[in-house]
């Protein structure tokens, strides 16, 4: 969760849209600001594809926690202050309705958001591959979530292949209108098969 967090706040697009509209303005100006400079030190400073793996290993590592749990601070306060996106909404739904695991879901399904939408924000996709240790953000994701033993897909948490069509039609009404892709029915339907099989996330060109 810690991850996820610093990953999912990065909203360059919705910013970018903002203020050409003419609505970045007090508040706003100042959440985007906050959120944007907690989000570059939570990726930067500890580097979660480091001290994840090291408290999963040992779990008397007080450095390592003390680092995680720094990070996840940073996360949280950045999260706190942008709101959520594509992501979270789609990991909200499908755990409240078919009562998966928090954490899990969260860390299958955002190696698959995060391919969807780094064409559309490839200057934030780029700074989390560069946090990762990877050339590839989506790979990196894939990597760390490996190494500390995170299901492969949504089927093996519980979630059914005959419920995906109904967990579509529940998530579409909580897509954020300022996803930085456009999300279809059938985009959504895509992204939540590949995220059931456990299949690689990979960047769309």
């Amino acid at each position: 969760m810690t991850g996820t967090h610093g990953v999912i706040t990065r909203r360059a697009v919705r910013r970018q849209r903002l203020e050409r509209d003419g609505a970045l303005r007090g508040g706003v100006l100042g959440a985007a600001t906050q959120s944007d400079q907690l989000a570059r030190r939570r990726r930067r400073d500890p580097r979660p594809g480091d001290r994840t793996p090291a408290v999963v290993v040992d779990g008397g590592d007080l450095d390592a926690r003390s680092d995680l749990l720094y990070g996840a601070y940073l996360a949280g306060s950045a999260f706190a202050v942008a709101g959520s996106g594509l992501h979270h909404k789609i990991c909200h739904v499908l755990g409240g309705a078919y009562d998966l695991p928090h954490a899990e879901t969260h860390a299958i399904v955002l190696p698959h958001v995060l391919a969807f939408n780094a064409p559309a924000a490839t200057s934030a996709a780029a700074r989390i591959g560069r946090a990762l240790g990877s050339a590839d953000p989506v790979a990196g994701l894939h990597s760390l979530s490996k190494r500390v033993g995170i299901p492969n897909g949504l089927r093996d948490i519980g979630l059914r292949n005959d419920q995906l069509d109904e967990a579509v039609a529940l998530i579409e009404p909580a897509v954020p209108a300022d996803n930085p892709v456009p999300v279809t029915t059938v985009a959504l339907r895509s992204l939540l098969e590949a995220a059931w099989s456990g299949e690689a996330a990979e960047e769309k060109p």
